[in-house]
């Protein structure tokens, strides 16, 4: 009965892991980001995951304010958390003015630090009397000739040396070069490589499916805009259409032609999902070349061997 509630525990423990592990990977991200411009700009943005069990809140209106929630219950909130120190700085403000009223109400008591006692009233300061030519030239007078005599030497030095010559500047920009030339060499060698061409395509493969996953997929917008000068209006208008292909109809553009505005709403969502990602890259590792590649970067002499 014992072994029988130990092994129990051990599968309910594994299966709560492997939950915990599913949930992570396969539940997705969900983030929104909403605004809007009429004459100051308001934004929110939301992430969450798990049917809410951890959300995220950023909002700025007038100031920026950061709440993190766990289980619906608030864990940290920026615009609390400087509202208390700014509190804390008042009262600590209060508590040091208090203190310097009552330093200054005892000083001028009798007898407070106020007085000067009559032994300290008559004390005068000792005159010191000021070095003789003979004491100023002492050792470090003689010192500063010794290093002045040293910069003498080295700048005479350097004259002595001069610049590098021609041929020594002709040199080092044709080593450069050279340089340069091996490395286009080496380049156009790995590209040429058929292995080294699948392995850069299925990276461009796996990128461009990184940035579409992580794309908001709605989005939806309005602007009013307009200048005072109708020919800028219909200049924006045309450069705005060159994008159209990309927003298409989710965003609606209301052009002004006889009056200054500028007005914008909008909100986006979308989702990350873990382990979406982490099978682009598990597909990037799985290819051999790709590996080779890494383990060939990682020793001395990088992709030169990748040449041989």
């Amino acid at each position: 009965m014992i072994l029988k509630l130990i092994g129990v525990a051990i599968l309910v423990l594994l299966g709560l892991i492997l939950l915990a592990v599913l949930s992570v990977l396969l539940v997705p991200v969900r983030y929104s980001l909403s605004g809007c411009y009429k004459d100051q700009v308001k934004a929110e943005i939301r992430v969450t995951w798990l049917l809410h069990l951890v959300s995220i809140k950023v909002l700025y209106e007038d100031q920026l304010d950061i709440t993190v929630r766990l289980l619906g219950k608030r864990l940290f909130s920026l615009k609390e958390s400087s509202e208390e120190a700014k509190g804390g700085l008042k009262e600590l403000a209060e508590e040091t003015e208090e203190e310097l009223a009552e330093f200054w109400e005892e000083g001028t008591e009798p007898g407070g630090w106020g007085e000067i006692p009559e032994q300290e009233q008559d004390w005068e300061p000792d005159l010191v009397e000021e070095p003789g030519e003979k004491e100023r030239e002492g050792p470090d007078s003689k010192d500063d000739s010794r290093d002045r005599e040293e910069d003498a030497d080295f700048r005479e030095s350097r004259k002595s040396k001069g610049s590098p010559s021609v041929s020594s500047r002709i040199k080092s920009i044709k080593a450069k070069w050279d340089q340069v030339l091996s490395y286009k060499e080496t380049g156009i060698a790995f590209l040429q490589n058929e292995e080294n061409q699948k392995t850069i395509k299925l990276i461009l493969r796996q990128c461009r499916a990184f940035i579409r996953h992580i794309l908001p997929r709605k989005i939806r917008g309005r602007a009013v805009l307009g200048f005072e000068d109708p020919s800028v209006t219909g200049s924006v208008l045309a450069g705005l259409g060159i994008l159209y292909a990309w927003y298409g109809d989710a965003v609606e553009i209301v052009p002004v032609f006889d009056e200054k505005i500028l007005e914008a709403e909008g909100s986006l969502k979308g989702r990350i999902r873990a382990g979406t990602l982490l099978a682009f890259a598990i597909r990037v590792l799985l290819n051999k070349n790709f590996r080779l590649l890494v383990t060939r970067w990682r020793r001395k002499g990088g992709i030169e061997r990748g040449r041989e």
